[in-house]
């Protein structure tokens, strides 16, 4: 974590409320997270380069207030200043194990 935190590359977005951190969205180059590359269900498309949501994380007190939209939109602006084109993510759904889901945005 240190070694992300410290590193050349910013690794995600922080939403913040009244000066303290609220929310985290994790976000990068795709090529970023080795899991994520290495994953036999979640494989690139096509060959453009993509940007990956894989952590979205909302304190609980503030659950039910759009934080989590919030933090899409943001991470969505944050990589149109980067220069990305397009941003996946893969939500896990609870008791839906079995159902891969990939979300598509185009910046």
């Amino acid at each position: 974590m240190k070694g992300l935190v410290f590193g050349a590359t910013i690794p995600g977005i922080l939403a913040y409320a009244d000066g303290k951190p609220i929310g985290w969205c994790s976000i990068a180059p795709r090529e970023e997270f080795g899991s994520l590359e290495r994953s036999r269900t979640l494989k690139h498309m096509d060959d453009k380069p993509v940007w990956s949501i894989v952590c979205i994380f909302v304190r609980k007190d503030f659950y039910s207030m759009g934080m989590m939209g919030e933090l899409i939109r943001g991470a969505m602006k944050y990589t149109k200043i980067k220069g990305a084109r397009i941003i996946e993510a893969s939500p896990d759904i609870p008791d839906k194990k079995d159902y891969p889901l990939k979300c598509i945005w185009a910046v």
